[in-house]
């Protein structure tokens, strides 16, 4: 060791980690290498015929704002990360647009969702009261 000051420097380097940005449609989605310094913005972009479904996360957790919004920023961790922008299909109607009609005015008769046979309830009904009458006037004709 040398009899005068020695003067040392420390040089820090940063580690940077990977961000992968799956299916995202955006000129650019934010994918690259950064930093836990970095502050990180991604982006999903616009699919012709698709909406924007969510983040899914391969290691990591978002808030579910986070999840449901198509651009997030965010403080990159201190780990490599994946995210994939899900769409869903946009619905299309293969029918006609048409405007709204007034509903239908009721016939009187009211449609209960009961498709029985209305005479099979009245001919158990009658049967039913044939039955009570005949087994009352039997109790009444037996002597004591």
């Amino acid at each position: 060791m040398p009899n005068e000051h020695v003067s040392i420097e420390a040089v820090w380097n940063p580690i940077s980690y990977s961000l992968t940005v799956v299916d995202s449609y955006a000129q650019n989605s934010g994918a690259g290498e950064y930093t836990v310094e970095d502050h990180v913005t991604i982006r999903a972009g616009i699919r012709d015929g698709y909406d924007f479904d969510g983040w899914n996360v391969i290691s990591r957790n978002l808030t579910p704002k986070q999840a449901a919004s198509p651009e997030i920023t965010f403080q990159m961790p201190a780990e490599a990360l994946t995210l994939q922008a899900m769409g869903r299909q946009k619905q299309t109607s293969t029918e006609p647009t048409t405007a709204p009609t007034k509903p239908a005015k009721p016939n009187g008769t009211p449609n209960t969702g009961d498709d029985s046979s209305v005479a099979l309830w009245v001919t158990m009904a009658v049967l039913s009261g044939i039955a009570i009458v005949a087994v009352s006037g039997i109790k009444q004709r037996k002597p004591d």
